[in-house]
């Protein structure tokens, strides 16, 4: 007696342990509650969640009356039945006829086991115990969650999608008599085998339900007329890599996102559409966000444009995956150096050879254009002006940016160095789309939304101001193919977008903005490989435009100017900065502008300097030289290295006044400066294709006359009307120092590393 209770107590505290634990399917469902995609559970079980449903009506009737018609009467036990059992058992020496409740069912499908008495009896006790600590329908909810149906098919739900392709509130009798006699013999009679045995079985519980008069005859009638399914409905596969991402992030068995499904069909056929078009020039792969600007909500998310093609890699998800980014960051630098007072949109940057260490930016044209406004090098995207202004912005000040919105950066600011600008460092889709998705709403930043009741901490990484003139610039960039004259047509909206293209063209990016959506795409190969065809404006850029039609009229709204964000001031027509009206009698032809007012004071302009001029403003005078007839004026001053380029390409520009020739000072009338290697530079020279260690170029921005070059204090060259040379050079450091024929002079030191 004391090892029956004991072994009753352990059954006592053990059964709502196993009750309670689940081995669901994962269910990713989309904003409406459509289903994206079912995961098999650990056994490769497919077991749709449905814990905290009501059970359908008809489902509870017919299963009630079929399994166990007095489940609302007994505690577990139905005695009479049970020795009903036992007596015909005896008599036929044989199992001819069970007498299992619905809660002793409930008592095997926990624990399943070989079916002896000894077993018997435990399932009678743990029925005990189940009827005990748990309601009817919580037991009658957990039998038909539990129940096989056939197959690797478990439970009501599962088997009514599985089945009809509809939920189980809306079975009608005969389907609710199909599934209720399933889980009897689910091995031997369903859909797929011994179909005739099943309808024998269905229409035998039929015929009871209108003996109860729970169906009319009619109802009866018509529920016998209705055929038996033998086909099994697969559950839909759609945003597969985004399914497999919140699964592995999420914990729930069903998991409710923002994604809308019939967007995320339709972009999934354009893309794998556009990328068979690519194949022909080696572009295999690619992949599309899109989000809803006002929430953030990611509403379409496609990893690869065929997650079946195995030779390409399909099942990359190429929308978290690390990529080059191209040109797609320089838009957030401009927008910083905005606020930071640096730069206004009509701003000049220098567009000339410029010289970084090793690093020489070029851009994409091979072609420099000298001074350039920075709305020009952001329509044309060029590269030599904004690496000059990231020189002046910072370069750890524009790491510490991303770092700060805690993007996953792998690296050190050092490593990457000034290429991160022009695709050094790497980022994913959903990365750089939070980013514009930022710029789309004013400067406020959050990470994307894509799980429902999820919120994220938001902050502006931007000012309203510098945003909109980013956006209102953005919208500028020329179009790929047929949307080059979209501006000749009422209806076309209005998109302000980037590019970028990776070097060695592997990878191209477009990114795209409306007040309502943000796209982003990307196509290249997941293996690296590169296509000399592939560029962000036209491989990428004709794709952002297909996704944008495709989206309807709503994009035809652009973006408006924010309320009390912006300001007019005045800036210098020749170079786009701020005036200085600190000296008077000053005359600057100047523009208005439109300025952030939450920025920083833009500068005043970097290429203009106070001078002392003779009085026919001829001369440049000093105190040694000038009369009381004197005149002060500001005057533009490019810097040499820009008036060598002007000079050498046959550009006018504003020629710097001359020292007056009677001063008694001695000035350098051919001074110049060394433009390349820097100043204490580290140089890496490798062994060139014939195993002979390269030269090191020497640049100098001078032009007519002779030069001496010295290295470590001995003569190595004389050279007449040169400004650069080829130096050979020893390891370690080096001094080198260049000389005119005034005895003006340049030194700079340098270290020479081999490889």
């Amino acid at each position: 007696m004391v090892v029956i209770s004991s072994f009753g107590i352990h059954l006592y505290y053990k059964v709502p342990i196993i009750f309670e634990k689940n081995n669901y399917s994962t269910v990713v469902l989309d904003k409406n509650g459509e289903i994206l995609r079912v995961f098999l559970n650990e056994k490769e079980d497919w077991k749709y969640p449905a814990i905290d449903e009501p059970i359908p009506e008809k489902l509870k009737i017919a299963t009630i009356l079929y399994e166990d018609k007095n489940f609302y009467k007994h505690i577990g036990i139905d005695m009479k039945s049970l020795l009903r059992a036992i007596m015909l058992n005896i008599k036929n020496m044989k199992k001819v006829s069970g007498a299992s409740t619905i809660t002793m069912q409930v008592s095997r499908l926990l624990e399943p086991k070989k079916r002896t008495y000894f077993n018997k009896i435990k399932e009678i006790i743990v029925s005990f115990i189940i009827e005990i600590r748990y309601s009817k329908d919580e037991i009658l909810r957990y039998y038909l969650n539990n129940a096989p149906y056939g197959g690797n098919i478990i439970g009501y739900k599962t088997a009514s999608l599985k089945y009809f392709n509809k939920l189980p509130d809306n079975l009608t009798w005969s389907e609710a008599a199909l599934l209720s006699v399933l889980p009897n013999a689910p091995g031997l009679i369903n859909p797929k085998k011994n179909h005739d045995q099943l309808i024998i079985k269905r229409n035998n519980l039929l015929k009871k339900l209108y003996e109860y008069s729970i169906i009319s005859e009619s109802e009866y009638k018509l529920s016998l007329r209705e055929g038996v399914t033998n086909i099994v409905y697969n559950f839909d596969f759609y945003a597969p890599h985004f399914c497999e991402k919140v699964k592995r992030e999420c914990k729930e068995n069903i998991i409710y996102t923002t994604i809308e499904k019939q967007l995320q069909i339709n972009i999934e056929k354009i893309l794998y559409e556009y990328i068979e078009e690519l194949k022909e020039i080696g572009i295999n792969n690619g992949a599309v966000v899109v989000i809803e600007n006002s929430s953030k909500n990611v509403i379409s998310y496609i990893g690869s444009n065929n997650y079946w093609d195995k030779i390409n890699g399909g099942m990359v998800d190429g929308v978290t995956a690390k990529r080059s980014s191209g040109s797609t960051l320089k838009p957030f630098l401009y927008a910083l150096a905005i606020d930071k007072g640096l730069i206004s949109l009509d701003s000049k940057l220098k567009d000339i050879p410029s010289y970084y260490g090793n690093f020489s930016p070029q851009n994409a044209s091979r072609e420099f254009q000298g001074m350039v406004t920075v709305r020009e090098a952001l329509i044309n995207s060029l590269n030599t002006p904004i690496v000059n202004l990231l020189d002046e912005f910072d370069l750890l000040e524009f790491y510490n940016f991303f770092k700060e919105i805690k993007m996953d950066i792998n690296d050190t600011y050092g490593h990457y160095g000034y290429s991160i600008i022009l695709g050094g460092m790497e980022v994913n889709l959903l990365e750089i789309s939070s980013l514009y998705t930022a710029l789309a709403n004013y400067g406020d930043y959050s990470k994307l939304k894509y799980i429902v009741d999820k919120e994220e901490k938001s902050k502006n990484i931007f000012s309203q101001g510098s945003s909109y003139l980013i956006l209102d610039t953005l919208k500028d960039v020329s179009r790929p193919g047929d949307e080059f004259y979209w501006d000749k047509f009422i209806n076309k909206d209005k998109i302000s977008w980037k590019t970028g293209t990776s070097f060695g063209r592997r990878d191209g990016w477009a990114i795209g903005m409306t007040p309502k959506y943000t796209v982003a795409v990307w196509v290249g190969n997941f293996n690296g490989k590169g296509s000399y065809k592939l560029t962000g404006v036209e491989s990428a850029g004709t794709l952002l435009f297909r996704i944008f039609n495709s989206l309807g009229n709503e994009n035809i709204a652009e973006f408006t100017e924010p309320k009390g964000e912006l300001k007019e001031i005045y800036v210098d027509e020749e170079t786009g900065y701020f005036i200085d009206n600190s000296v008077e009698n000053i005359e600057i032809n100047k523009i208005k502008i439109k300025y952030p007012t939450q920025a920083k004071q833009l500068r005043v302009s970097p290429y203009y300097k106070y001078v002392y001029l003779d009085k026919t403003c001829e001369y440049e005078v000093c105190s040694k030289c000038w009369k009381h007839d004197k005149v002060f004026k500001k005057i533009l001053v490019y810097p040499v290295d820009i008036i060598n380029f002007y000079q050498k390409n046959g550009i006018k520009f504003h020629k710097k006044f001359e020292h007056n020739p009677n001063c008694s000072t001695n000035y350098e009338q051919n001074s110049f400066n060394i433009i390349y290697p820097k100043n204490n530079s580290k140089i890496l020279l490798p062994l060139n294709n014939e195993n002979i260690r390269e030269t090191l170029n020497i640049k100098t921005n001078f032009t007519i006359g002779k030069l001496f070059w010295f290295l470590n204090k001995e003569l190595y060259i004389e050279t007449i009307n040169k400004s650069e040379i080829n130096m050979a050079l020893p390891l370690g450091e080096n001094i080198i120092t260049i000389m005119d024929s005034n005895g003006y002079k340049k030194t700079i030191k340098i270290k020479i590393i081999y490889n």
